[in-house]
């Protein structure tokens, strides 16, 4: 039986529902137990609320995203950019929530995976992002309800990174370019290939892409994978 949400105002300001049942493996520290987290600020309390959980700083890789998307004009991304890139395949346990599985694979280099979990929002949201056995992550692919390949570079533009997304099989030739911000209202520089921001589009999250992907295949539209 779950709790009935109990607000604890004395967390950073940060509400903080629990215990739930985890939905994250077994062998992840939090003794089968993990906290909701509701707001969109107090890094100290919920730091603190995921330390009552059982969980370390270490064991959660992000807590917290202001994600801002965009459209990208292809054609005036420079050539230097696109450059050692990674190939993801991730797929969708979950779309509600948002249960993803992601394994990474870059030239050279051993594949990696994760396992994330996002709480519900847009430019604001609460995400908790494991690393697991990229074994685990190729037998859990096959499970997914939706699934979506991508190769992913990484360009520096000021104080900033971002990830430059170009899409396989069905989605060939579609690109979106995404920064993630410490807070909702940080200033950020606008590189020259992006084009309209589509932030709070939800046609253009990766769940509604892979779904679409997944219809697509179900209709014989393959493209390139």
């Amino acid at each position: 039986m779950r709790d009935q949400p109990q607000p604890d105002a004395n967390r950073g300001g940060l509400r903080v529902w629990g215990p739930t049942p985890c939905v994250a493996p077994t062998t992840m520290t939090g003794a089968g137990r993990c906290h909701a987290v509701g707001a969109t600020h107090g890094r100290d309390g919920l730091r603190r609320a995921l330390e009552d959980g059982g969980f370390t700083v270490a064991d959660v890789a992000a807590v917290h995203h202001f994600p801002r998307v965009a459209l990208v004009a292809v054609e005036r991304v420079p050539d230097e950019a696109l450059r050692d890139g990674a190939r993801f395949t991730q797929g969708y346990l979950s779309t509600r929530p948002v249960v993803r599985v992601r394994v990474a694979e870059r030239p050279g280099r051993e594949p990696e995976a994760w396992l994330t979990i996002k709480g519900p929002g847009g430019v604001a949201r609460a995400e908790y992002e494991y690393p697991i056995p990229a074994a685990h992550a190729a037998e859990m692919v096959p499970l997914c309800v939706a699934v979506l390949h991508k190769t992913r570079y990484h360009v520096r533009v000021g104080a900033h990174t971002w990830d430059l997304d170009r899409y396989h099989g069905s989605l060939d030739g579609f690109w979106l370019a995404e920064v993630e911000l410490r807070a909702g209202d940080e200033p950020f520089e606008r590189p020259p290939w992006i084009t309209d921001e589509v932030s709070h589009d939800p046609r253009y999250t990766n769940v509604a892409l892979a779904l679409a992907h997944a219809d697509a295949l179900r209709k014989g539209v393959r493209g390139d994978a």
